[in-house]
């Protein structure tokens, strides 16, 4: 397969998953909040393509810190493509304050559709040290369509 065919077919299965219903998993509460998922292509193996989703939950703290919590899956690959990584990044701005950052750091994508597994690994992403209103962008290192979203966190 050459590889326009192979950038053609990929780009339409990041189509298709555009309008894909997410779960999020288990929440510690109703005051979770889902973040628009970003879709990207991953590395590793081409052509593999997935998304990556987002949740806030201010009961679900890491090391005494407030996080969002990212976790990638495929949507799309071809049987013999095994590794698919992609480098997840969330930026954030807290409009109370103006304070600003990102953090970025590898996030394998996982297929569990076809190992039995129904829950990848949530990674935490610090955001600010601050309480108020938060603007989040998530993305990847690869070409992607942003995941976005607001959230508050308590003080």
């Amino acid at each position: 397969m050459n590889w326009h065919r192979s950038l053609c077919i990929a780009a339409a299965a990041m189509a298709g998953l555009a309008g894909t219903t997410l779960s999020t998993g288990p929440a510690s509460a109703d005051f979770a909040t889902k973040i628009d998922p970003a879709i990207t292509l991953g590395s590793g193996a081409f052509p593999c393509a997935g998304y990556v989703r987002a949740l806030y939950d201010p009961a679900r703290e890491s090391h005494g810190r407030q996080v969002v919590w990212l976790r990638a899956d495929f949507g799309y690959r071809l049987a013999q493509v095994r590794v698919c990584a992609a480098e997840a990044i969330l930026s954030w701005r807290n409009i109370d304050t103006g304070e600003a950052g990102s953090s970025m750091q590898p996030l394998p994508l996982h297929d569990g559709r076809t190992r039995g597994r129904t829950d990848a690994m949530w990674v935490p992403f610090d955001l600010g040290r601050h309480p108020g209103h938060y603007q989040v962008l998530v993305g990847t290192d690869l070409p992607h369509v942003n995941g976005s979203g607001e959230i508050t966190v308590p003080r």
